[in-house]
């Protein structure tokens, strides 16, 4: 009998509960959920029975079934997701499809939650296309291979748990002002943004949170009538030297701690027009508008690779840079590999191993060579 439990680093007291607890045909393997589901994952249809015939043979197969059981248990019911990249004895020819299956799981919890919350059913079929755009990551890191990433499973989640939509081109959630955000302060048609007291930058002028590395760290001073801090270069998202000093009587701030906010992330997947950007933006407010009437939010924000300053300059043609030049950028901690896993499917720093393709591949290993940091930049848009 096959053991698909202890070379994983599952237990026998799990493999036990599973056993009994896994019922005779898992709802998830049937022919009939995935022809209903499968289309909503925007998965190619000529893949269609690559995926049902596998998700059979898992059917098939009792040990194989319990294991699938374990994962769902896990992962869709208890949030659980430390699982290992390369499942025994499916190898990187089959791991990537059980984690696909488990995601085709999940899309009834985002149904559930449609009608649960209130909100258009629609959003919750959309959220499902991320599956099919998530396999683009296993595809890059194993030869074209089909499947899901054990890395990429934590966050399909949110769309389960989290105030996390699809809306248009993005992943969009509400969230209240955070430590990671400036404080954002207009004078008319003037914007400017401060730092937050506390923030620390080292060397290259980089965001950290590591003190041992910090050479500057910013004040915020509140006086009455006036707000002094250090304000950003809000086109490449560094902090400046020298602190600023704000008449409040003249500037209103646009959002600060108590304010909500709207948080996006960037799928893959191509096709990030201006026009698409600026419809799923517009969207994405009427759509908090229209049911979280309670929560106004004041800006959308987001921190990505995307906005490293220098694709603006690199591809000043490109839908990413005309994305990061229609808002604002902030400093934000950035790893210093930001974009690798992304753009090629790993991030090690064999950097002379790493094929260049696209224009976009390019750009990041030429950042690397003249730079040699990938930077995370925060970006955000004042909603008027």
């Amino acid at each position: 009998m096959q053991d698909f439990f202890t070379p994983n680093g599952f237990t026998l007291a799990e493999r036990t509960d599973a056993h009994s607890a896994a019922p005779g045909q898992i709802f998830f393997l049937t022919e009939k959920f995935l022809k209903q589901y499968y289309p909503l994952s925007k998965l190619p249809p000529e893949k269609y029975d690559e995926v049902a015939n596998f998700a059979t043979k898992l059917q098939n197969d009792s040990e194989a079934r319990t294991l699938m059981w374990h994962l769902y248990t896990a992962y869709c019911l208890k949030n659980q997701y430390a699982f290992p990249e390369i499942l025994e004895p499916f190898g990187i020819e089959e791991s990537g499809k059980v984690y696909l299956l488990l995601l085709f799981a999940l899309i009834p919890f985002y149904e559930e939650r449609a009608v649960r919350e209130g909100f258009p059913i629609r959003y919750a079929r959309d959220a499902a296309d991320r599956i099919g755009s998530t396999t683009v990551f296993y595809a890059q890191k194993y030869n074209g291979r089909l499947g899901i990433l054990a890395k990429s499973l934590p966050f399909l989640l949110n769309f389960k748990n989290r105030p996390c939509f699809r809306i248009g081109r993005f992943d969009f959630e509400m969230n209240p002002f955070c430590d990671a955000l400036p404080e954002i302060y207009a004078c008319g048609d003037k914007i400017t943004a401060l730092c937050l007291d506390g923030w620390m930058f080292d060397t290259r002028g980089e965001r950290t949170v590591d003190e041992s590395q910090a050479i500057q760290k910013t004040r915020l001073i509140r006086n009455n009538g006036s707000i002094t801090g250090t304000p950003i270069d809000m086109n490449n998202g560094y902090a400046e030297q020298d602190e600023v000093t704000l008449d409040l009587n003249k500037w209103q701030k646009i959002a600060g701690e108590g304010d909500w906010t709207i948080h996006y992330h960037i799928p893959g997947g191509g096709g990030m027009t201006p026009e698409a950007c600026s419809e799923a933006f517009t969207q994405a407010v009427e759509f908090f508008a229209a049911y979280f009437p309670d929560k106004p939010v004041k800006i959308i924000w987001s921190n990505s690779w995307f906005f490293n300053p220098v694709y603006k300059a690199y591809m000043p043609e490109s839908n990413i840079a005309k994305l990061s030049r229609s808002g604002y950028l902030f400093p934000v901690a950035s790893s210093g590999k930001d974009g690798l896993f992304f753009v090629f499917g790993r991030d090690d720093d064999d950097f002379d191993t790493y094929e260049c393709k696209t224009s976009l591949q390019k750009a990041l290993m030429r950042c690397q060579r003249e730079h040699g940091f990938l930077r995370r930049t925060g970006w955000f848009m004042p909603i008027k």
